[in-house]
């Protein structure tokens, strides 16, 4: 795991999840995916709006993934809800409140992927937009934007903020936040 601005040095265990990155650290000035694509010969990148939701929801049409109409016991987010009035952590010992955990604390949705809800809020390509349309197969978002679209909530947002379904998480593309990680989709061809 790597943490960017260097604040929390302590969360950058090798299980953690990557956090305090941006879009531009990775997707711009410093081209971190185009030297990665060139190392590997796989072209990788944020995943769209859509894509991110497909693989989140694994199948499933409800608020969470793994059919959960919560996210308890699979997902690390904030543990009080006033939005839903519960507890939704799910786990007694909770494995470290108030800084991200390690990758695969809590189980896996229905196709495997970890951390799809909580943990560390995941960029996409896609601007934001709070008119996002799903029409058609595998549809993008706005061309042009001011605040990219940010998906799965983190330790520190609460639960209304994290379901498969929302859309009131956005940022700015060189927004590096303690909250933020990264997901990335490969191309293939």
């Amino acid at each position: 795991a790597s943490y960017f601005s260097g604040e929390h040095p302590d969360w950058a265990a090798d299980a953690n999840p990557v956090c305090g990155v941006c879009y531009n650290d990775l997707n711009g000035t410093c081209k971190i995916l185009d030297n990665l694509s060139a190392r590997t010969g796989f072209t990788f990148n944020f995943p769209t709006t859509a894509q991110w939701e497909y693989a989140c929801r694994a199948g499933s049409t409800t608020s969470f993934p793994a059919s959960k109409t919560n996210p308890s016991g699979f997902a690390y987010v904030e543990n009080t809800d006033t939005y839903n009035k519960v507890n939704v952590i799910g786990n007694t010992n909770a494995k470290g409140l108030g800084k991200p955990v390690a990758v695969g604390s809590y189980e896996c949705n229905t196709w495997g992927l970890y951390d799809m809800i909580g943990n560390q809020l995941e960029p996409t390509l896609d601007w934001y937009s709070t008119t996002f349309q799903y029409e058609g197969q595998d549809p993008t978002g706005p061309e042009t934007g001011t605040y990219r679209d940010g998906r799965g909530g983190s330790w520190s947002h609460q639960v209304y903020q994290s379901r498969t379904t929302s859309h009131n998480l956005y940022y700015n593309s060189g927004t590096r936040a303690y909250y933020m990680g990264c997901r990335l989709a490969i191309q293939l061809q």
